[in-house]
């Protein structure tokens, strides 16, 4: 996989502040949609969901599915390497 370069946030506003004016209102544009999207997709749990979650959480550990921190972190950055500190 390509490696991403990671931009600091003085980097990203030089990049934009030299975008024309039609692309930084596509931008902000964008970005509301994104963030709109995000939060409705952030609404709390229900008691009874948060039980399934529960109850499926144990079914699991008593199956032997489950891993530690540790290798649940490592395996997250083989799949997704831009993540890494």
């Amino acid at each position: 996989m390509e490696d991403i370069k990671k931009l600091t946030y003085d980097q990203i506003l030089s990049l934009v502040m030299q975008m024309p004016l039609y692309e930084k209102e596509q931008l902000r544009r964008d970005l509301n949609r994104i963030y709109e999207e995000s939060r409705d997709n952030s609404r709390p749990y229900t008691i009874e969901e948060v039980r399934g979650f529960v109850s499926e959480a144990e079914e699991d550990i008593e199956a032997g599915r489950f891993c530690t921190a540790e290798e649940g972190r490592k395996k997250i950055e083989e799949k997704f390497p831009w993540l890494k500190e």
